[in-house]
């Protein structure tokens, strides 16, 4: 990151007149990232494949076969963040995961009719709505057990 730090602080971008004052002095900015790309790690400590690391082993899926078994390692990396991060979401942008992966299958699992995509297999009038039933029901879960077990009270 110091490498990073250095060179990007010394770059000035316009921002039309769009600075931090600009906004509420509440305001909260953040940041997201997809899991696969960043997380890395299948194979460690129980975590298992994930519906990407099985996608991006179909040829013609990603370009070069790349694949994000190291990527940038937050795998080992994040908790580095220790107290500094005081917010963190469940999932990153859920609609477009259910809607490019079960509706028109351009994303993992590949799933979507057959008139609406280049999928083998699935169905978008119901696969879509399912997978966004499931990531609501896993948001919930993740903020139950995040507030019964991690939540830092004062």
């Amino acid at each position: 990151t110091t490498l990073y730090a250095n060179s990007y602080s010394q770059q000035h971008f316009d921002t039309g007149g769009l600075s931090r004052e600009s906004f509420p002095e509440r305001f909260l900015f953040g940041t997201a990232a997809l899991e696969y790309p960043v997380e890395g790690m299948a194979s460690k400590d129980g975590r298992g494949p994930s519906i990407w690391d099985a996608f991006v082993k179909t040829p013609r899926h990603i370009a070069n076969n790349d694949t994000g078994e190291v990527s940038i390692d937050q795998y080992h990396r994040y908790k580095t963040f220790g107290d500094t991060v005081k917010t963190w979401m469940t999932f990153n942008e859920p609609r477009v995961v259910s809607t490019l992966g079960f509706d028109n299958g351009i994303n993992s699992p590949n799933r979507c009719s057959k008139q609406f995509g280049n999928c083998t297999d699935g169905n978008s009038t119901t696969e879509t709505y399912i997978a966004a039933h499931h990531l609501i029901l896993n948001h919930a879960e993740a903020v139950k057990t995040y507030r019964e077990k991690y939540k830092v009270t004062v």
